[in-house]
């Protein structure tokens, strides 16, 4: 109910090489997960765009980055995980 902005996002990428495959809450509750892939094969860098913040991205070629969010006092952290959400 009420106005709204045209558009609402939660997530976007600035790069077209770049790809989300994957956002999910975090399975202990603490944040959420989102993966982000390379999609030609060639690298790429871009800004992740999560709730408002930016964070600046460089993947390898073919690379798959994948990475938690956690609310913090007034800001969102993030940590780079591995594939089984081990943080590195």
């Amino acid at each position: 109910p009420g106005p709204r902005q045209q558009s609402d996002t939660l997530l976007r990428l600035s790069s077209e090489a770049m790809e989300v495959t994957a956002f999910k809450a975090a399975e202990d509750g603490r944040g959420y997960i989102v993966r982000v892939a390379d999609r030609y094969g060639a690298g790429s860098r871009g800004e992740l765009v999560f709730d408002g913040q930016t964070f600046l991205l460089d993947l390898y070629p073919s690379d798959v980055k994948t990475l938690r969010f956690v609310r913090g006092n007034d800001s969102w952290q993030v940590d780079d995980c591995d594939m089984l959400v081990r943080p590195l």
